[in-house]
C-alpha cells in the first residue's frame, strides 16, 4: 500500500505575509469549474491579483485561496517530477502600497479528481445531514487510475499526492507550503 500526502498552504496568522485580494482574469474563474478536476476552456491566460493594503513581504510558495497559487520553486518541483496533469497559466501580483508587480507565481488547475477515500481505514464519520466528516484518512489506490497527484472528491479543495512526489517536494525548501500524510490529517489545514 502506497503513501498519500495532501498538501496546502500553511494557514498561519503572520503579520508580514502577503494576502492575496481580488483577482482579475481574462476569463471568467468560477470556483466550482477550478475544483472540478477538470481542463477550464477557455483557459486564462491573463491572471492578475490585488494584494490587500494591509500585506506584508512574507510571500509562501503556495495559496490556497482565492484560487490556487503556486511559486516558480513549486511548479518547477511538480514539473521536475514529470507531473502533466496541472495546467498552470501565470500571474501577477500586484502590490499597490509599494507600486510594484510581482511575477513568478502560477495558478494551478489540478486535472483529475477521484472519489477514493479509503472508507474501512479512514476515520469518517456522516454529520446529521448526512454530510461527510473525516479526519485521518486513506486513499484506494484502485480508484485513482494510477494518478500521482490530483483532487480529493469528497473535499474538492484538497490536493493529493503521492509519496514519489512528496519525497521530491520535500527538497526544496519550501516557505508557507503544509505537506502532511493523510493519517495525520486532524480535520484542520485546509
Amino acid at each position: 500500500m502506497s503513501e498519500f500526502y495532501f498538501i496546502n498552504q500553511h494557514i498561519v496568522i503572520a503579520e508580514k505575509k502577503a494576502v492575496l485580494d481580488k483577482v482579475q482574469c481574462d476569463v471568467e474563474l468560477n470556483p466550482v469549474n477550478m475544483l472540478s478536476g477538470l481542463k477550464l476552456k477557455p483557459e486564462p491566460t491573463h491572471i492578475e491579483i490585488t494584494l490587500t493594503e494591509t500585506s506584508g513581504d512574507f510571500f509562501p510558495d503556495m495559496y490556497s485561496t482565492p484560487i490556487t497559487l503556486m511559486s516558480d520553486v513549486l511548479k518547477k518541483g511538480f514539473d521536475q517530477c514529470g507531473i502533466t496533469n496541472i495546467d498552470f497559466s501565470p500571474v501577477t501580483l500586484s502590490d499597490a502600497k509599494n507600486n510594484r508587480k510581482i511575477n513568478g507565481y502560477w495558478f494551478a488547475n489540478v486535472l483529475g479528481r477521484f472519489s477514493c477515500l479509503d472508507e474501512s481505514k479512514s476515520d469518517i464519520r456522516r454529520n446529521a445531514l448526512g454530510n461527510l466528516k473525516f479526519k485521518s484518512f486513506c486513499i484506494d489506490e484502485s480508484k485513482i487510475m494510477g494518478a500521482e497527484v490530483f483532487r480529493l472528491d469528497e473535499r474538492a479543495r484538497m490536493i493529493i499526492i503521492n509519496e514519489r512526489v512528496y519525497r521530491s517536494l520535500s527538497e526544496l525548501n519550501l516557505k508557507g507550503v503544509l505537506i502532511k500524510n493523510t493519517r495525520d490529517f486532524d480535520g484542520y489545514g485546509i
